[in-house]
Parts: C-alpha cells; sequence; structure tokens
C-alpha cells in the first residue's frame, strides 16, 4: 500500500511537470501566433500601401492576393481573389502583349524557374515594367508566380528625349565637323602648352604638311617655317599662337605671317587667334582660324602696276594730243620748204626723207590718241584698216625683231557696227602677244574673213585669226589665260591684257577661241575672235 501511494505520488509530480510544460508551450504559441497575427497584419499594410500593382497566383493560376493598386491596371478586385487569372481582362496594349502571350509567359516562367521582363503600355499610352517571377515558400518550394507593374513612363520617356537630343547632338556634331573639314578657312587648336590637338584640312593644305596630334616636340604651329611680313623669320615659340597662351597679348586679330611649306613655296595668311577659358575663367587653350591671302597680295600688286601703267597711257595720251598741233604746224613748214626753188638736189632728198619721217610721227600719234577716244554709240569699222592701223604703230619692233606678217583679208570692204577704240585694244593686246611670243625672224599670221557665230549660225559678223610660231601656252597655262591676274611673264605682265580683252568680246556678243602648242617644230598659238555685225 505504501509502495502504491509513493507510485502516485511520482505521477503526480510528473503530471504537474508536464503540466508546467505545457504551460510554457501554450504561452509560446501564444507568442508565435501573436507575432504571426502581427507580420500578417504588416505584410496586408505592406501590400495596401504598396503603388506597384502586384498579382500573386497559385500553380493553378489562380488569384491568390492582389495590391490595391492592381485593381487599375490588371483590373482586378478583391473579391476575384480565389477566380482562375484567365478569367480577368487586361488593361494593357495588345499590341505590347496579349492574355494568351501573357499566360504563355506564366508558363514559362514556372518551368524554367527563370524571371521575365517586358515593357508594356497600358491603354492610355503609359510605359510599364511587368515583371513576371516565380513565387517561392520559405521552404523554398515554387507554389505560383507573382506579376508586379512598375511605372517606368517617366523614365522611358526621358530616354526617349535623351536619345532624340543624342541624335541631335550627333547630327550637330556631324555638321559641325563637316564645316571644320569643309570650311574655307583653316583652324587648329592647342592646349594650354601648346600642343597641337586638332585641325582641319584647309589647315593641312596651307602647312602643307600634317603634324601629329598632342606631338609636344610640336608646338603653337603646324607649319614648316614661319616669316614676318617683312621677310624676317619668325621662330614658332615668337608666333602669335605663342604670345597669346603666354599672356603677352589677349588675343591677335588680323595679323599677317608668311607660311613657308616643306617644298619651298610660300603663302600669306592672316591670323586671328583667341584664347579659350573653362568655367572657372582659366585659360585652357586658345583657337587660330586662318585663311590664305597670297591671291590678294599678287592682285593688288597686279592693280598698282596697272594703275601705274594706265596713268602712263593717259600721260602718253595727253603728250600725243599735245603734240599733235605743233606736228601738224612742222609738217606743214617742212613741206614748204621741200617746194622751195633754192633746194639743189641734196637738200630736196633731204627735205623729203624730213617730210616722210613727220608724216609717221603725226600718223602714230593719231593712232595713239584713237585709243583713248571712244564714240558713245557703235559705228561703220573696216575691220581690215583697223588691223592695220594697229600694225603701223608697231611697225619699228616688228622691223627691228625681224618678224614677217602675213595679211589675208576676205572681207571685200565689210565693215560692222562696233566701238573702234575697245576693238582696237583687242586687236592690240593679241598681236602684241604674239611679237613677244615668237622669236627674231618668227611669223605672225593675221587672218580676216566674213562668218557666222559658231553656235548660231544666224548670228553674221567677221572672223579674225591671229596666229603665230612662238613657244607656246601649255594646255595647263591655256585654261586660265583669260582669268584676271594671270601671266606667264612674271614680273613683265600685269594678267589683265587677255581678260580685259575676252571681257569686251564678250560684251560686243562675240566669241575668242585658243589652240596652242609647245611640241617641238609644231608650237606657237592660235587665237579667233568672232564680232558680229551689230553688237
Amino acid at each position: 500500500m505504501q509502495s502504491t501511494n509513493e507510485e502516485l505520488e511520482t505521477s503526480k509530480e510528473e503530471l504537474q511537470s508536464a503540466n508546467e510544460e505545457l504551460g510554457t508551450l501554450n504561452a509560446e504559441l501564444r507568442n508565435k501566433n501573436s507575432e504571426l497575427h502581427d507580420l500578417s497584419n504588416d505584410i496586408l499594410n505592406l501590400l495596401n500601401s504598396t503603388r506597384i500593382p502586384v498579382v500573386m497566383l497559385d500553380r493553378r493560376l489562380y488569384i491568390r492576393r492582389i495590391t490595391p493598386a492592381a485593381t487599375k491596371l490588371f483590373k482586378v478586385l478583391a473579391a476575384d481573389i480565389g477566380r482562375p487569372f484567365a478569367d480577368i481582362k487586361l488593361n494593357i496594349e495588345e499590341s505590347d502583349i496579349t492574355s494568351h502571350d501573357l499566360e504563355l509567359q506564366i508558363t514559362k516562367v514556372l518551368d524554367s524557374l527563370q524571371p521575365v521582363e517586358r515593357e508594356v503600355r497600358d491603354l492610355e499610352g503609359c510605359w510599364h515594367g511587368l515583371s513576371i517571377l516565380p513565387y517561392r515558400t520559405q521552404d523554398n518550394k515554387i507554389d505560383g508566380v507573382v506579376l508586379a507593374l512598375q511605372d517606368i513612363h517617366a523614365v522611358k520617356s526621358a530616354n526617349e528625349e535623351l536619345e532624340k537630343s543624342s541624335d541631335f547632338l550627333r547630327a550637330s556634331e556631324e555638321r559641325f565637323r563637316t564645316l571644320f573639314n569643309l570650311g574655307p578657312v583653316a583652324v587648329y587648336y592647342c592646349d594650354i602648352s601648346g600642343t597641337i590637338q586638332n585641325f582641319n584640312r584647309r589647315a593641312v593644305e596651307l602647312w602643307g604638311r600634317t603634324p601629329a596630334v598632342g606631338d609636344t616636340d610640336e608646338q603653337f604651329c603646324g607649319s614648316y617655317k614661319l616669316f614676318r611680313p617683312d621677310g624676317s623669320f619668325m621662330p614658332h615659340e615668337q608666333c602669335p599662337m605663342a604670345e597669346v597662351l603666354e599672356g603677352k597679348i589677349q588675343e591677335a586679330r588680323n595679323q599677317e605671317v608668311l607660311i613657308e611649306r616643306p617644298d619651298g613655296s610660300r603663302v600669306v595668311v592672316v591670323v586671328n587667334i583667341r584664347r579659350l577659358e573653362n568655367s572657372y575663367g582659366e585659360i585652357t587653350g586658345a583657337i587660330n582660324c586662318f585663311y590664305d591671302i597670297s591671291d590678294r597680295k599678287l592682285t593688288e600688286a597686279a592693280l598698282i602696276k596697272s594703275e601705274k601703267l594706265a596713268a602712263a597711257g593717259r600721260l602718253a595720251a595727253t603728250l600725243a594730243h599735245e603734240m599733235n598741233n605743233p606736228l601738224q604746224a612742222v609738217a606743214n613748214l617742212v613741206s614748204i620748204w621741200a617746194q622751195s626753188p633754192g633746194l639743189d638736189a641734196h637738200g630736196q632728198e633731204c627735205a623729203a626723207m624730213a617730210e616722210s619721217e613727220l608724216r609717221r610721227v603725226t600718223h602714230l600719234t593719231q593712232q595713239s590718241l584713237s585709243f583713248y577716244r571712244e564714240s558713245a554709240f557703235p559705228t561703220p569699222v573696216n575691220v581690215e584698216q583697223l588691223i592695220d592701223s594697229v600694225l603701223s604703230i608697231y611697225d619699228k619692233r616688228i622691223e627691228a625683231k625681224g618678224i614677217h606678217v602675213t595679211r589675208r583679208y576676205r572681207l571685200d570692204g565689210t565693215t560692222i557696227r562696233t566701238y573702234p577704240g575697245e576693238t582696237r585694244q583687242i586687236f592690240s593686246t593679241l598681236l602684241l602677244n604674239a611679237m613677244e611670243a615668237v622669236d627674231p625672224g618668227g611669223t605672225i599670221d593675221v587672218r580676216a574673213r566674213k562668218a557666222s557665230h559658231w553656235q548660231n549660225s544666224a548670228i553674221p559678223g567677221v572672223r579674225v585669226t591671229i596666229s603665230d610660231n612662238g613657244i607656246g601656252i601649255s594646255a595647263t597655262n591655256v585654261r586660265r589665260i583669260f582669268e584676271p591676274f594671270f601671266t606667264t611673264k612674271g614680273e613683265n605682265g600685269t594678267g589683265l591684257g587677255l581678260w580685259v580683252a575676252s571681257g569686251i568680246v564678250d560684251r560686243f556678243g562675240g566669241s575668242i577661241l585658243t589652240r596652242s602648242s609647245v611640241h617641238p617644230g609644231t608650237h606657237g598659238t592660235c587665237f579667233s575672235i568672232f564680232l558680229p555685225a551689230k553688237p
């Protein structure tokens, strides 16, 4: 009996211990339930507060849970929980993704366990990023999928604007690059140390070489050599670019510099240099824009020479005018003297010779004046007589050089209405060029005949051909002989004669053609001038 009581007492103690453990477990369970309740509330509040549309589906693709934001895009309500997702009509552009395509994508995620992302638009045209991810349980099992939409419309619009801006920037840069390389002005840029960083095609043409970009051994300018306007040598470290970068001058404006190329040729350029500064006002380098004025320099020199010649011509005309009246008086006196009965045979011979020379001088004076007398209106001109009058002026030069001049006229006294002074100037220029081109004893052939314009046979007129057996003109120079200030005579020519003659012919409505050869045995030049009967 005592033994039984002891066993009961032991059981009672064990039962009391079990009750205490059960109470502890119940307390822990209540705590866990409270934590789970709080966690459920947190998740519910998180889902309700998020602005991201989210739909959770189980493996059967039934709706498990949604966020309030999903009601607009997915068109689902809280009452739709438990319904098949296929019953839901999406508020998404079908051109981006259809309901069937979406189901296929969901199935793909369940099979591959890899998330899928797409960009889609809603029916209002706003862009969203659609993400389809596997739904993982706490023990890492896949029990469905999660659909989430993120508003990316602002980002998408910003990217489109950025792309447009990039396209515009690329196009603007391309236009600038084209202008930079194709522009007529040479441009190059140096950093603060004077190292050349960039240059355009025209700069290479004027330098006659291509410097290495970033080469510290080439500083301030890419030219071979530099000279000042007075011809003195200019070291690169003393050039205008160096002075600007070193702060000696603020900028260089319209400074003349002479560039010598590696082949020895030279060009005169005008440079304009300005410093470049960053946003802090610090000098980062300088840019030089320069252009070739060599032709302008030659033109200025030719114009000065031409003006001197014109002044000399006007002076000669004035002298001829002033000499004409005394010459007429002297000619009359000599004529009276020659008829004097007291002269012996020798005196009469001398008087006749003096009278002949006076007539020639008078004729030359009158011909000289004819170059500067011009009528206001076209007058009838006998071309034969006009050519002969020009040739008579150069009789002594022709005789001194032993030039043989042949004349072949088939005009039968035909006249044209034109301006005699300017027409005489045309023939004078061509004949004088021919005299200078031939060697002593050379030949000049002058022909004139009735003809028609080679482009329009309905325009009658006269064609005059002046040819010589001189040294000829190269094919390269033939193309340029009518350009202003182009000359093959060096310092002895102005380059204006043929240009002026061609301009007169064009103004008369005529034409002037040229043939020339420099080959031995066939060298020579021929000018063919057509003058219409009426200008």
